[in-house]
């Protein structure tokens, strides 16, 4: 039964509508969204000894997201524009630390780019050179919260969300996570 009091509702689903990807052959496409929490896995297309985290938030502005089955760097996913108020995934990067205290406030994340909007990155020597991300609030947040901890190889493997999380060369770098 609906009434006239509930008209301003709207539907609201639990699923996520698509996983944040910031492509970088996009420019323009940063993520504006509140981190909620965030799931935690064994990396399912690398080393299943290192940790994958997927972060959960809400998105504050239209953002270009894609949708994939299970494979994070599948090239043949299609794009869906999420909308203010849908459930969205990000898959934790090195450079998006940040976040762990900024739970609960609006974010916003997008590549690191210099003057002319080229994507910055830094030469970590190792193979493919890092992707600098820009973590951007207003205001501080709450410490980001695991839903799930569904580690089993990498269960001893320090995350960014440990305080006492490696940095620098012995940082830990995630990969998809693993259901």
């Amino acid at each position: 039964m609906t009434t006239d009091k509930f008209a301003d509702f709207e539907e609201r689903g639990g699923d996520v509508v698509g996983i944040w990807s910031g492509d970088p052959q996009k420019a323009g496409n940063p993520c504006h969204f509140i981190p909620i929490d965030c799931v935690m896995g064994d990396s399912k297309k690398f080393d299943k000894t290192k940790p994958s985290i997927l972060i959960f938030g809400k998105l504050c502005s239209e953002c270009l997201l894609t949708i994939k089955s299970d494979d994070e760097d599948d090239e043949d996913s299609d794009e869906v524009i999420g909308k203010p108020g849908d459930l969205i995934g990000v898959w934790f990067k090195p450079g998006m630390a940040a976040l762990k205290n900024l739970g609960g406030v609006e974010v916003l994340l997008d590549y690191k780019r210099d003057e002319d909007g080229a994507m910055l990155e830094k030469d970590i020597g190792k193979g493919n050179p890092m992707k600098l991300y820009s973590v951007k609030s207003k205001t501080p947040g709450g410490r980001l919260q695991v839903r799930a901890d569904r580690r089993e190889k990498s269960k001893n493997t320090p995350t960014f969300l440990d305080d006492t999380a490696p940095t620098g060369d012995k940082a830990v770098t995630p990969g998809p996570v693993s259901f």
